[in-house]
């Protein structure tokens, strides 16, 4: 009779710690895919915001005659085109101040923007897992760009916007990316 209730409770103790891992798994991918949804909604609204600066202004919000790829983590000049937090004198093209890209922050997200948006100071802007996005921009407006990933995409479109995802490395299947 012990050692039927001895094997009772090795049985109770391995299935209870089999739930626990189960659990932590479980929680582990659907963080995963939050985070995931998270970053393609990030690169999609930047997306967004540099096609309706196109739409707004008739040139895309970068200076140059051929295909370029910015960094939201560098480029910050960029950034504060779309987000209209060029201050008096330093706008390229968004004249008006519109915002393309919405800089509202919540307390204690690690993603999305960076910095002091309602005193107009900007760091960079950030997926899920601290990564910059890249944009390239249809600057010699063929209305096609090349994006530099898996040996080169040509796309027609004139933005396109990608981050790395998690595991920071490019050209890998987690990446995040707008086509």
């Amino acid at each position: 009779m012990k050692e039927e209730k001895t094997f009772s409770t090795r049985s109770l103790v391995a299935f209870a710690a089999f739930a626990v891992g189960l659990g932590m798994y479980v929680h582990r991918k659907a963080q995963s895919g939050r985070e995931v949804r998270i970053g393609a909604a990030l690169a999609t609204s930047l997306e967004i915001a540099c096609n309706n600066f196109m739409t707004e202004y008739g040139v895309l919000p970068c200076v140059g005659d051929m295909d370029t790829t910015l960094r939201t983590d560098r480029d910050i000049r960029f950034l504060r085109e779309i987000t209209g937090l060029g201050g008096a004198g330093s706008r390229l093209f968004n004249s008006r101040s519109v915002q393309f890209l919405s800089t509202k922050k919540k307390p204690d997200v690690t993603f999305g923007f960076r910095g002091n948006p309602s005193e107009s100071v900007i760091y960079g802007y950030f997926d899920p897992w601290g990564g910059p996005y890249f944009v390239i921009l249809d600057l010699d407006y063929d209305g096609e760009v090349t994006v530099p990933v898996g040996g080169g995409i040509t796309l027609h479109r004139r933005v396109a916007v990608w981050s790395n995802g998690p595991d920071g490395k490019p050209g890998t299947g987690d990446d995040v990316r707008t086509w």
